[in-house]
């Protein structure tokens, strides 16, 4: 790793103790001529927040002054960049040892369809792991706190949908990609440490989201036919079942059904020819 290949970046939100922490672990294993950004999205102590990024070398603090989302604070970053591959890490995650990133730096003509890597997550203080496999190769998704990123990728094929705001972006963008022609690849020799905590937490919020992407993938992937009926089931179930606060689970799909229009309108407009991998130009 060095400082022409990888930047890495980082978005944060109300978790200045978190970021704090893992920041810290972070910087401490890295080379200091590794840039770091880190993307501040509208936190309440945004002073805090910036105090603590700026007491790390090479380390530059970004920001919006109203809230964006992770997705569109990783687009930020990405913009703000310069290296061809970007690490991206939540900010409730870090890394404890140096990351053998050689295969993917080493950018070897047949991985350039390779857009994104998605790596292992060891959630704190349980220790299990997840994705649970041991076994590396093509998958169909990856995690956006635990992921490399080709750069010029990202932007080529329009970064993060910023008006998901939150929840199911890395699963759009990843489905996304295999439908322009890239591959996205499961690495599970690099583990990066998650630490598990509810503060800065917005359950409702977040449920919210939840559910009202849910629906909005499925609109957009599922089918003219089948996409609205499977959408709102997938969200009722996500909603009732799989959320921190189930009672957000109606104002999530009647949302979603206000932006339905939307989602048909992008299925044309994420998925244009200048958008798709070319072998013969390299991406």
């Amino acid at each position: 790793m060095n400082s022409d290949q990888i930047t890495i970046i980082m978005v944060t939100r109300n978790r200045p103790i978190s970021l704090e922490k893992c920041l810290a672990r972070t910087r401490s294993i890295l080379p200091k001529e590794i840039p770091i950004l880190v993307f501040d999205d509208a936190s309440t102590e945004g002073l805090r927040v910036r105090a603590i990024v700026e007491a790390h070398p090479n380390t530059v603090y970004l920001s919006s002054p109203t809230l964006v989302g992770p997705g569109e604070g990783r687009n930020r970053c990405f913009r703000h960049a310069v290296t061809p591959f970007c690490l991206s890490l939540d900010d409730d995650c870090y890394l404890d040892s140096m990351p053998d990133l050689s295969r993917w730096l080493a950018d070897r003509p047949e991985d350039r369809d390779i857009a994104a890597v998605g790596f292992r997550y060891r959630n704190l203080p349980a220790g299990d792991m997840a994705p649970a496999s041991a076994v590396g190769g093509i998958t169909k998704g990856f995690h956006g706190g635990a992921s490399l990123l080709r750069r010029e990728t990202v932007l080529k094929v329009g970064g993060y949908l910023d008006w998901f705001v939150f929840a199911c972006e890395d699963t759009e963008f990843a489905l996304r990609l295999w439908r322009l022609g890239y591959r996205v690849w499961y690495d599970p020799s690099v583990i990066v440490q998650h630490v598990r905590s509810d503060e800065g937490r917005e359950k409702r919020w977040g449920s919210f989201y939840y559910v009202r992407n849910t629906f909005l993938l499925n609109v957009i992937y599922g089918g003219n036919i089948a996409g609205l009926p499977l959408g709102l089931l997938r969200a009722l179930r996500r909603g009732l079942f799989h959320t921190d606060a189930p009672g957000a689970t109606l104002t999530g799909i009647f949302s979603g059904l206000a932006l339905f229009l939307k989602g048909r309108r992008a299925r044309k407009e994420l998925f244009g020819e200048d958008r798709r991998f070319s072998r013969s130009a390299g991406g």
